[in-house]
């Protein structure tokens, strides 16, 4: 899933200014990303939701569904916890 890869993008190029359609485009994905567990596949509510604390990209109805995905490649898919991978081993272009 290029999901986390693909927010993180659009938000480091949305803070360096982005024209508008664009700006457009990705608010509009990320806010259909906010409405269904990236696990089941549940409709969420605002009560319901919870996010993965390292990428803030993908969204779940349960800590069960959350644990399910990251074992399930989350983990590896995660850009936050890829930089800090990275950074642990000392590559300090992704920091």
């Amino acid at each position: 899933n290029n999901l986390p890869e693909a927010l993180f993008w659009y938000r480091l190029a949305h803070a360096k200014s982005m024209d508008a359609e664009t700006v457009e485009l990705f608010g509009s994905y990320e806010s259909k990303v906010k409405e269904m567990c990236a696990c089941c596949y549940r409709s969420l509510s605002t009560d319901n939701r919870k996010c993965c604390v390292e990428c803030r990209a993908v969204y779940y109805c349960s800590r069960e569904c959350q644990v399910a995905d990251w074992k399930a490649g989350h983990k590896k898919d995660c850009v936050k916890a890829l930089k800090k991978r990275l950074s642990a081993a000392g590559n300090s272009f992704y920091v």
